[in-house]
């Protein structure tokens, strides 16, 4: 959570570039907020798609949604979590349910 908070106090990187998020939605111009707050903003509309550019793209954070149709949040966020543990990965969803991550 404080990677997060850092994240959102801090909209720059350390080279005074925008943090670059990875939005992994079936919607993403729901996320536009984000965009016009100054983030770099790169999306992807289902879990396959988000990890080919996870892998291809440097991203600072990741903000994906829960049912991503044949695949879901839990399992996109493994697969992150595998490659880089420490990258913060914000869930949405529109239920409550606890999340491991």
């Amino acid at each position: 959570m404080n990677r997060i908070r850092q994240l959102a106090s801090d909209k720059s990187g350390p080279n005074g570039s925008p943090h670059t998020l990875l939005c992994i939605h079936r919607d993403p111009a729901r996320l536009s907020l984000l965009e016009e707050n100054g983030y770099e903003f790169v999306t992807a509309t289902n879990g396959y798609d988000g990890l080919q550019l996870f892998m291809s793209r440097c991203v600072d954070a990741i903000v994906l949604e829960y049912p991503l149709g044949v695949s879901n949040g839990s399992i996109i966020t493994t697969e992150i979590k595998q490659v880089r543990p420490k990258l913060p990965v914000v869930i949405l969803t529109m239920r409550t349910c606890p999340m491991p991550f």
